[in-house]
């Protein structure tokens, strides 16, 4: 027999339970129509809880020389840190702050040559935290032996820097990198610039879901990108060469005191740049530089009369031009009136245009220029690389100026005053004159190594255009001899050499030369 069993339920339990439902509909209105709850506004909260990345810097690739020894690369390092805030130490016998400040100061001083009174000042603020400026950046080497004292309160923040452990060595072709605002390594100069994009490599990243305060939430997968470190840079630059020719120039600048010097020595045959000393130079590590442009492309200048060497060879390969044929040296008036002088004012009486050479004759030079014209002289030119750039792998080439309108033009021009040139156009220049006629361009680069071994680029022997044949090629090589057998002081023993000499006025404001 079934029984009904009748529930009483009490009055005051519903109203309890209605209350509550109540409530909880209320809170539930309230979020949904409220921006801030208990003082968390909520679509901030909700914006906070999304992806967050964190970059993985790569590792920014060296610079080497033709050897393989390290020039440029990057290290870890470090900034020191004080804590000062008593409030950090939870267990006073393991303080988290400075406590003995004069001990530490000293130590600061005798390790890293930080002045004490500095350090004192420092340790004295009223801050949470400290920094000790530029002496304060310091190496594993240098932490580690503040790190065996065990100085309460003192901290290391770890990071990269380029150091460059040849100092001064071709400061100017390698340039240096700095760290930007964002704390990335940029090239700013030389090889360092040039080569940025492929120095830095690609940086990766790591990519996790946060909660609202950035904290990685416990079930949130980690996506990682990799970084691809940069490529390493080898340069055509030898070290042996490299430290003559710098010890040459600072000699030279010691004893003469010049504006400015560049010597560079390039490979006769292939073009490529095996030593390249200026002066004044810099310590990359130090950026004490007092010139941002590198003499070697960026400084145009007059060349003088190492220009003959161009003028006579065009006038050769064009059929204008018999050595023993003489002339009257001294000076020579143009059609417009305007006198052109040797340097020897009284000259050298009647000479041979072979002799002209070698004893560096303007008149010899004006006279050539004047059978060839205008239009022939500067295409010789162009076609070897002066007004324009040779492409080498350096910023901020110029491109000189080799135009010529009048007579005059002409006349100085073939002596070199009146145009401009650089350096490195210069040595494209005279490339043609040891590969029979065939101008080569100058490079800087040997090769590019990626992370993995693999060469990228491998730099070689380029041809620009043959602008000379080879008989003429080997009538400049005996005049050009010439030179050094009539200044005898070029001259060295067992060796077998061949040049021109130059000396260019200088330009003078009001018009003229000085």
């Amino acid at each position: 027999m079934n029984r009904k069993v009748a529930v009483k339920i009490p009055m005051s339990f519903i109203f309890i339970v209605a209350f509550l439902f109540a409530i909880i509909i209320i809170r539930l209105a309230y979020i949904s129509l409220s921006s801030s709850i208990d003082g968390v506004n909520l679509k901030e909260f909700a914006n906070n809880r999304n992806t967050k990345s964190v970059v993985i810097q790569a590792k920014r690739g060296n610079i080497y020389d033709s050897e393989g020894n390290t020039i440029a690369s990057t290290v870890n390092n470090y900034t020191l840190v004080a804590y000062l805030d008593s409030r950090r130490t939870n267990n006073p016998k393991k303080p988290q702050h400075v406590v003995d400040k004069e001990k530490t100061a000293k130590a600061l001083e005798d390790i890293l040559g930080i002045k004490y009174d500095y350090a004192m000042e420092q340790l004295n603020k009223n801050k949470y935290q400290v920094y000790f400026g530029k002496e304060g950046n310091i190496n594993e080497t240098q932490k580690n032996k503040i790190k065996e004292l065990e100085l309460p309160g003192i901290g290391f923040e770890p990071g990269i820097k380029r150091t460059y452990s040849m100092g001064q060595f071709a400061s100017y072709i390698v340039g240096y990198a700095k760290k930007d605002e964002d704390g990335l390594i940029n090239g700013e100069l030389g090889i360092e610039s040039y080569y940025n994009e492929e120095l830095s490599g690609i940086n990766g990243k790591s990519t996790f879901q946060t909660d609202a305060y950035g904290y990685t939430l416990p079930s949130a997968e980690v996506i990682t990108e990799d970084a691809v470190d940069g490529n390493d840079i080898y340069l055509t630059i030898n070290q042996d060469i490299q430290l003559f020719a710098e010890d040459l120039t600072r000699n030279i600048a010691s004893n003469y005191s010049p504006d400015w010097m560049v010597f560079t020595v390039m490979d006769a045959k292939t073009g490529a740049i095996v030593a390249s000393s200026t002066y004044p130079n810099f310590d990359p590590n130090k950026l004490n530089i007092t010139d941002y442009k590198n003499p070697l492309v960026t400084y145009e200048y007059e060349p003088g009369s190492t220009m003959k060497t161009f003028s006579f060879a065009s006038s050769i390969e064009e059929g204008k031009y018999n050595g023993e044929e003489t002339f009257k040296s001294g000076s020579y008036t143009l059609d417009d009136g305007t006198v052109i002088r040797d340097s020897e004012r009284k000259g050298w009486g009647t000479i041979s245009f072979d002799e002209g050479f070698a004893r560096s004759s303007n008149v010899a030079a004006t006279t050539l220029a004047l059978r060839l014209g205008i239009d022939t002289l500067s295409e010789y030119y162009n076609n070897l690389g002066f007004g324009k750039k040779t492409g080498i792998e350096l910023s901020n080439e110029a491109i000189g100026d080799i135009e010529m309108v009048y007579q005059s033009e002409l006349a100085t021009a073939s002596f070199g005053q009146g145009v401009s040139v650089t350096a490195i156009q210069m040595l494209q220049a005279l490339s043609a004159m040891t590969n029979d006629g065939t101008v080569i361009k100058p490079y800087i680069v040997d090769k590019i190594v990626d992370e993995n071994g693999t060469i990228t680029y491998q730099g070689e022997r380029q041809v620009v255009k043959k602008v000379y044949s080879n008989k003429t090629v080997s009538k400049m090589h005996e005049i050009m001899k010439k030179v050094v057998e009539i200044n005898k002081y070029w001259q060295v023993d067992n060796v077998s050499l061949m040049g021109k000499t130059g000396t260019a006025q200088i330009a003078s404001p009001k018009g003229g030369y000085l």
